[in-house]
């Protein structure tokens, strides 16, 4: 070693360890961060699928029977669309989280919604919100579901319990 010369810098050792600790911290990071986000945006879809259900009901008020979604924006759109800040719109961005559709239903409930507490006695309607753009990603709980009777259902989940943990995050 030359004494002469100052210890000056890091050692390639010391910056391998720091990087690979900041990659360890990435790792448990980012999936944490990706289950919040769709939590987040899963809160604003069910938040739109009780406004949609409202809706369905002071217009039930009005007209007695239920309208689509076409008639609930006085004929603008024939879907809706949730934004991943909580709004409503009738055109998809890229920012679009859910896109909200009303399903009259006839007889038996859509297979997308027939996973958690939906009844054998079909509800009036069902209102549902079907993931799009980053949404898509979140696999536990895919397309969710409000039915007239309250009703709550979704794609993703398997189990009446998955559905409550849909529901309730």
């Amino acid at each position: 070693m030359n004494p002469q010369r100052a210890d000056a810098g890091f050692t390639l050792i010391e910056l391998m360890i720091a990087v690979t600790i900041v990659a360890i911290l990435a790792a448990i990071a980012f999936p944490t961060y990706q289950a919040y986000t769709h939590r987040a945006d899963r809160a604003a879809g069910k938040a739109a699928l009780s406004a949609v259900s409202q809706n369905e009901e002071i217009y039930y008020g009005d007209h007695k029977s239920y309208g689509s979604v076409s008639t609930l924006t006085g004929g603008i759109a024939s879907s809706e669309y949730v934004n991943s800040d909580g709004s409503l719109s009738t055109t998809q961005g890229s920012n679009t989280i859910y896109q909200i559709s009303v399903s009259p239903l006839t007889g038996a409930t859509p297979a997308s919604c027939t996973a958690g507490t939906l009844s054998a006695t079909p509800p009036d309607y069902l209102v549902i919100a079907a993931p799009l753009n980053f949404q898509l990603k979140d696999s536990s709980c895919m397309t969710l579901c409000l039915g007239s009777d309250g009703e709550r259902g979704a794609s993703g989940a398997t189990t009446v319990q998955q559905v409550a943990d849909c529901w309730a995050k």
